[in-house]
């Protein structure tokens, strides 16, 4: 069978609504041209709909015409992609979307914001502005996420349109409580590379606060002589003095 049928083999037995990439195919390793090509002949006979550079979704057909999938499917597409049978995540919403997803404000984004491993963009699809930044590491899973989405909140924490500080406390320790021995291990070595003093200090007070846990290797990289203005309090978080913060 050629690479063009396994294409249009494949595609045939997918669902409707499938979004997927051109790096899907396991033909496209060690034959991209051919794989390339097969897609655009989909496209010409309508089967597949491209809507993003190297990006593809299968719609569904209707008496009244083609229905594209929702919005959720199109973000899908820049969060993860397939990797043989299972999905490698590449990408994970952070900035103000993270934000409005979890509570923190009521102002809707007007795009959806993430940090991806792959690089920036900024692509408008279907009417919906996706953009991301390049992410502060080169892998990512579902412990590591949940560890970069607590710091990108801890980082925002002053900065929150209308925000209510106890409620962010609040949904900060529900995410730090999820924390595991590798968790921890990550945000020591993630927040001593990539955040701010300040940071480090804060999420240092919430993993003793919610986990007991005092990490002494955050701790050794605050400058003794320091203060970290951050809003917090003895009613947001324990001992916020011996983090050094204000």
């Amino acid at each position: 069978m050629s690479i063009a049928q396994k294409v249009d083999k494949k595609i045939s037995r997918w669902p409707d609504f499938k979004v997927f990439r051109l790096q899907d195919f396991e033909e496209y390793k060690d034959n991209p041209k051919a794989v390339s090509e097969a897609l655009s002949r989909q496209v010409k006979r309508e089967n597949i709909i491209r809507f993003s550079n190297g990006r593809f979704y299968k719609p569904k057909m209707t008496r009244y015409g083609k229905v594209r999938p929702g919005q959720d499917a199109f973000v899908e597409a820049f969060l993860y992609k397939s990797n043989k049978k299972r999905k490698e995540q590449i990408a994970y919403i952070t900035g103000a979307s993270l934000l409005y997803e979890w509570g923190l404000t009521t102002q809707v984004p007007s795009r959806v914001q993430m940090a991806s491993t792959e690089g920036t963009y900024d692509q408008v699809i279907k009417g919906i502005r996706i953009s991301a930044k390049k992410a502060s590491v080169d892998k990512l899973n579902e412990n590591r996420v949940l560890v970069l989405q607590v710091l990108d909140v801890v980082k925002s924490f002053k900065t929150i349109p209308d925000a209510d500080y106890e409620n962010i406390v609040r949904v900060l320790k529900k995410y730090v409580s999820r924390f595991n021995k590798s968790s921890i291990r990550e945000v020591e070595n993630i927040a001593v590379k990539y955040y701010r003093p300040s940071v480090r200090a804060f999420m240092g007070a919430l993993m003793e606060d919610t986990l007991g846990y005092q990490s002494k290797k955050l701790k050794e990289t605050l400058s003794p002589l320091s203060q970290y203005i951050m809003g917090v309090n003895s009613n947001l978080v324990n001992n916020p003095g011996a983090w050094q913060l204000q």
